[in-house]
């Protein structure tokens, strides 16, 4: 038995952000890879700021392509 949803999302980054654990569900689930993969490097410092844009720029990239899949299945 499934309950219905409590409330909808406003916008494609709530529906990013509010991805389970799945990949496919969740683009934000790789960052803490690339961030362990850095810092074991010794790179920390530089791979710490090239990380964090990479993670901005998937991010809107994820948000991006979830509203249009929402406007798609809508």
């Amino acid at each position: 038995m499934t309950s219905s949803p409590t409330r909808k999302l406003r916008n494609p980054l709530q529906g990013v952000l509010v991805g389970g654990a799945d990949p496919a569900s969740s683009p934000l689930y790789s960052f803490s890879a690339i961030l362990k993969i850095g810092v074991a490097g010794g790179a920390a410092e530089i791979v710490f700021g090239v990380s964090a844009w990479m993670a901005v720029l998937v991010m809107l990239a994820a948000v991006f392509v979830y509203g249009l899949v929402i406007h798609w299945v809508h």
